[in-house]
């Protein structure tokens, strides 16, 4: 049954039969996915986002991310996001992973793209969009990391993600 919808999302509460026989009732978020975007500069810069996030009313470092549009398909809302937040599209974009960032309270699926061989434009920022757009070593974003500086579950995973793969 659904609660509540918006633009990016719908709120429902819904019964689900476990594996064990046992009938739940829970709410959870219906999402139509997300995209995570880590744009390289060069082989050891990447564009980090310092991005005002006013839900929880702070500044959080962040991978470029947004929110799949009806009927758009993953590499294409990378390259709506990665030119609305950073002011920059790719010419080679990859998708190496894919994540669900809250299994236990949504049916969000988040697709992690490399962006390379990057060509500067004019970002297309929403309105609510506060954005600074940083160029940082990627040894430097994880320091922020393991400093506790990067708070955003997405930016973390990908990092982990990024620093354990042959990518």
């Amino acid at each position: 049954m659904r609660i509540l919808s918006s633009k990016k999302f719908e709120v429902h509460i819904d019964k689900f039969n476990l594996p064990n026989g046992v009938v739940v009732e829970s709410p959870y978020v219906l999402h139509r996915g997300s995209v995570l975007i880590v744009p390289f500069l060069d082989r050891e810069t990447v564009i980090l986002l310092h991005q005002y996030r006013y839900i929880i009313g702070k500044w959080l470092y962040e991978f470029p991310a947004g929110t799949i549009e009806e009927g758009e398909k993953p590499e294409d809302t990378a390259k709506r996001e990665l030119l609305e937040e950073t002011g920059y599209r790719s010419e080679n974009l990859k998708l190496v992973g894919q994540m669900y960032p809250a299994p236990g309270s949504s049916t969000e699926k988040m697709y992690i793209f490399l962006a390379r061989d990057l060509i500067e434009e004019k970002p297309n920022r929403e309105e609510e969009e506060i954005i600074e757009v940083l160029k940082l070593k990627l040894t430097d974003v994880i320091e922020l990391a393991k400093s506790g500086q990067i708070e955003d579950a997405k930016t973390l995973a990908t990092l982990f993600y990024l620093t354990h793969m042959q990518l």
